[in-house]
C-alpha cells in the first residue's frame, strides 16, 4: 500500500510540473503572437518542448521563430 501511495505521489509530482510548465511556456507563446505577431502555430513539439523545458523552452521557440528556423 505504501508503495502504490509513493508511486500516485511521483505521478502526480510530474504531471503537475509537466503542467505548470506547459501553461507558462504557452503563455509565453501567446502573448509573443500577440504582441510581437510572429504567427507561431501550437502545435504537438511546440508544446512539449513548452512541457519539458518550460519558459526557456518557450523563449528557443520564439528565437527560432524569429530566425526563420522554424
Amino acid at each position: 500500500m505504501v508503495a502504490i501511495y509513493f508511486a500516485f505521489s511521483l505521478i502526480m509530482k510530474s504531471a503537475k510540473f509537466l503542467a505548470v510548465n506547459s501553461l507558462v511556456g504557452l503563455i509565453i507563446l501567446y502573448l509573443a503572437n500577440l504582441v510581437a505577431g510572429l504567427a507561431i502555430p501550437y502545435t504537438v513539439p511546440v508544446v512539449l518542448v513548452c512541457a519539458i523545458l518550460g519558459a526557456p523552452g518557450a523563449i528557443a521557440i520564439i528565437i527560432l521563430k524569429f530566425f526563420e528556423m522554424i
